[in-house]
């Protein structure tokens, strides 16, 4: 691998994921592996002093919630006509969390619920704002919670063409507010698998490498100085440590790793330096 420049090629996202573990890896070299000449390729390879090679995936957090989601959503357009209702609706739902096949199923008919009891507006993500609503609309309202709908708004008639369909589906993220939701999330991420499918291919690689930008969802977590629980396993196996990063407020100059199922380290970005949990000082 010839040595080249650590960004050479690189997107600003894989290069700052290079210098995120450029001192924690003692990096010496990199090369833009996803070069866009076919499909399932992982984004670089690193040569680290000791000779060892490091293949390696980035990816967001909210980039993964995103794709999932809209593709999901973008294949069931046939299911958003809402034939039945009298109202444009726009249905917002957590990206992260959301189950499209689930909810495009229920949507309609839950929509036409709210409808009947003459709610057009609602706020169906907390138990206190449903008890607000009139009791024939309580029902549905809860339920469309529990697809992980979080609002719910009917829209102007002339704001949409003749014939489109009445139910639009937007896609929001919400913060990651405890460490055992952030476990579940990369709970989620690893068994989604096709990450660790572009990295099974690097087979001349001695080490395969997840680095997760979590942006600006888990700060509070990974800033928050206390001990993360264990990393959750790869269950596909294929994965030598798994690294997570977020560009939010004082966690910025951390970066944590953890082998698969292990316990995770936490290390200064400048300087490669591991930092003890509980030692704020270091």
């Amino acid at each position: 691998m010839n040595e080249e420049s650590p960004h050479r090629g690189l997107s600003e996202r894989e290069g700052a994921a290079v210098q995120k573990v450029n001192h924690v890896l003692r990096v010496t070299c990199v090369r833009h592996h996803d070069d866009g000449h076919e499909s399932g390729l992982y984004d670089v390879e690193l040569g680290l002093a000791d000779g060892t090679r490091v293949a390696m995936e980035i990816t967001s957090l909210q980039q993964e919630f995103w794709h999932r989601a809209r593709h999901a959503r973008d294949q069931r357009t046939e299911e958003y006509k809402g034939a039945s209702l009298t109202h444009h609706w726009i249905v917002m739902a957590h990206a992260e969390r959301v189950r499209m096949k689930q909810l495009a199923l229920e949507l309609e008919r839950l929509l036409d619920d709210l409808e009947r009891a003459g709610v057009l507006e609602a706020n169906v993500g907390f138990e206190e704002a449903i008890g607000r609503l009139p009791v024939d609309a309580q029902a549905a309202a809860r339920e469309l919670g529990s697809l992980h709908v979080h609002d719910v708004v009917t829209w102007e008639e002339d704001a949409f063409a003749a014939g489109s369909p009445r139910i639009h589906i937007a896609l929001s993220t919400r913060a990651i507010g405890t460490e055992g939701a952030l476990a579940s999330t990369l709970t989620n991420l690893l068994a989604d698998g096709h990450n660790q499918k572009k990295l099974a291919r690097a087979t001349d690689c001695d080490e395969l490498h997840l680095f997760v930008d979590v942006e600006d969802l888990a700060g509070p977590v990974l800033g928050g100085g206390l001990e993360l629980p264990p990393c959750p396993p790869d269950p596909t196996g294929t994965l030598t440590w798994l690294w997570a990063w977020t560009s939010a407020g004082d966690s910025s100059g951390l970066v944590f790793r953890a082998r698969p199922g292990g316990h995770w380290e936490r290390y200064n970005v400048h300087t490669g330096n591991l930092l003890p949990w509980g030692d704020e000082a270091a």
